[in-house]
C-alpha cells in the first residue's frame, strides 16, 4: 500500500499559492490584510520554521510545527519580555530578533559541527597530520 504525500518542493506553486492568498488578502482587508498575513508569516512562523530546518523532518512537517509551535509559543515569548520591556510593539521585535538569532545560531552551529566531523572522519584536521 503506497501512501501519497504534498510535496512542497515545487517553488513556483508555492510562490503563486502566497500571491494568490495575498490578492485576496488585499481585495478583502485592503492593504491591512497584506500586512497582518506578512506579520503572521515573519513573526509566527518564520522563526520556527528556521529552528525545525535543523532536523531532518520533510517539508510538510516542518510547515506544520513550525506553525504550531509558533501559534502557541510565540505570544508566550513576548509576553515574557513584555514583562521586562513594557512596550508591546517593542517586546515583539525584540522577540523576533532573538528568535531568528537562536535559530540562525543553532543552525551554523550544526554546520560547523558537520564540517568538523568531516574533516575529523577524513583526516583532514590539522591535529591528525601531526
Amino acid at each position: 500500500m503506497e501512501t501519497t504525500s504534498l510535496k512542497l518542493g515545487n517553488k513556483n506553486v508555492i510562490i503563486l499559492a502566497a500571491a494568490i492568498v495575498l490578492l485576496a488578502a488585499f481585495m478583502l482587508f485592503g492593504f491591512a490584510g497584506v500586512r497582518a498575513l506578512l506579520a503572521i508569516f515573519l513573526f509566527l512562523f518564520l522563526p520556527a520554521y528556521l529552528f525545525f530546518d535543523l532536523f531532518d523532518f520533510l517539508p510538510e512537517e516542518k510547515v506544520f510545527f513550525a506553525a504550531a509551535t509558533g501559534l502557541a509559543l510565540f505570544p508566550l515569548a513576548v509576553w515574557f519580555v513584555s514583562r521586562v520591556i513594557p512596550s508591546f510593539r517593542v517586546s515583539a521585535v525584540v522577540t523576533l530578533v532573538l528568535a531568528v538569532s537562536l535559530a540562525l545560531f543553532f543552525k551554523f552551529r550544526k554546520k560547523s559541527k558537520n564540517n568538523a566531523q568531516g574533516r575529523q572522519g577524513s583526516g583532514l584536521d590539522s591535529k591528525a597530520d601531526s
